[in-house]
């Protein structure tokens, strides 16, 4: 596959400002943009970027994530800045899907098979904190196939009375999570990610 730079006015050149090199590779078979980023030399992740006149045609999918050494205990300083930049990128009504059967998101992965919220993940409290948590789906297919890994979808509220609706909704899933759930990193995130959805009620 070729990959290059992409052009100046390329909605992703804009990750450049994050020092980070960008490069953009062939289109996919339903004609999404395959992009890959690097920091310091070494590659990050490597996605697909969809652009289209609807809304549900305007989506990111880190399709691999590859976190350092130092990410594997926790989130590294950076990586929450790279996410938040690639929600940017996503405009109202798109969503932002991350795989999570990388090493970096194993934690995730068991959290969700024992149905703990997406929000109260790590990698979910990272879309929500990137303007993607809207509302969540959870693509898990045990059955494998064309479908590709397990990820997880975030979706940015096409307006502000669905920002509400998504923002009461999970703000009900993680006040019924917490009433049972013990101290730990989950209960944490939960918290976190109500202060979040009280700050988009409160706009």
């Amino acid at each position: 596959m070729t990959w290059a730079p992409p052009p100046q006015d390329h909605p992703l050149a804009r990750l450049r400002q994050l020092s980070l090199t960008v490069l953009l590779g062939p289109r996919s078979r339903y004609g999404a943009r395959y992009f890959r980023l690097f920091r310091e030399g070494q590659e990050i992740l490597m996605g697909l970027y969809s652009q289209g006149p609807y809304p549900g045609y305007n989506w990111l999918e880190v399709l691999r994530h590859n976190a350092p050494e130092e990410a594997e205990a926790g989130r590294v300083e950076w990586e929450g800045e790279v996410f938040r930049a690639l929600g940017a990128l996503v405009p109202p009504g798109g969503h932002l899907m991350v795989e999570y059967e990388s090493p970096r998101w194993q934690e995730t992965a068991r959290a969700l098979a024992a149905g703990v919220p997406p929000a109260a993940t790590e990698l979910g409290l990272l879309l929500l904190e990137a303007g993607c948590g809207a509302a969540f789906k959870d693509w898990y297919f045990p059955e494998g196939g064309a479908e590709g890994p397990r990820k997880l979808q975030g979706f940015k509220a096409l307006d502000r009375e669905a920002a509400g609706e998504g923002a009461r909704r999970q703000k009900r899933e993680l006040e019924a999570f917490l009433t049972g759930a013990p101290q730990g990193p989950h209960r944490e995130r939960a918290q976190r990610a109500l202060a979040l959805l009280e700050g988009v009620l409160t706009e």
